[in-house]
């Protein structure tokens, strides 16, 4: 495949461009960029104002923000196909810093192009609305869980997110601790007590999850 058609391929692979129209995807492709980052290497800081759109297409990219306390906080894990920054492309700055998890590839398309499809196709336009939508339920929700549940609770709340598209996670004990807001060793314990239960097994950055729904012997 020549790489004009690959880039094709993985713009129609989303779900935010795969409805686009095979013009509108062609526009798309030739204006975006491929971007290789090595793990720990940062896409875009927070405040900066890249107007442009990113898109991951292997490994995974961390959204991360520091607390005023130095508290390294895991906001989401971006996948492949999911996309990031539309809030940028109509001129705000970015709310938190875009971190390689691990080597990963993206894909960046300036802000221009994309204004102009929005301007050109309302649809597309109300898809973006939809998908800022989507994940600021998302993060109610999991505000939600931090203000309202106990550790246990939001480690198999954030495990089930994920495993709703894979079954093995590559994940630190400290990537997980940053994301449900707690210690890495509170979350080492309470993973335990989850390996007891039948629930997930643990091995070096790496979990799998078996049952989460599975119950310890007190709980029955």
């Amino acid at each position: 495949m020549d790489p004009l058609a690959q880039v094709r391929a993985w713009l129609a692979s989303t779900p935010f461009f795969g409805k686009l129209d095979a013009a509108g995807t062609a526009r798309l492709a030739a204006a975006a960029r491929r971007r290789r980052l090595g793990r720990g290497e940062t896409l875009w800081r927070q405040g900066e104002e890249p107007d442009a759109l990113a898109v991951v297409i292997s490994g995974s990219l961390h959204v991360t923000r520091t607390s005023e306390w130095g508290d390294l906080l895991l906001l989401r894990i971006l996948r492949p196909f999911d996309v990031v920054g539309l809030s940028t492309v109509a001129g705000a700055a970015h709310s938190a810093d875009l971190v390689a998890g691990e080597p990963c590839a993206v894909l960046t398309l300036p802000g221009r192009v994309l204004r102009e499809l929005f301007a050109e196709r309302p649809a597309l336009a109300l898809a973006a609305m939809a998908r800022l939508g989507e994940l600021l339920a998302a993060l109610t929700t999991e505000v939600e869980e931090l203000r309202s549940c106990e550790l246990d609770q939001r480690l198999l709340a954030c495990l089930r997110r994920h495993g709703r598209t894979r079954r093995e996670l590559n994940l630190t004990h400290a990537e997980l601790a940053a994301q449900v807001g707690a210690s890495r060793a509170n979350v080492s314990r309470a993973l335990a007590r989850l390996r007891r239960r039948g629930a997930v097994q643990c091995g070096r950055r790496r979990i799998i999850l078996i049952d989460l729904g599975a119950r310890g012997p007190e709980e029955t």
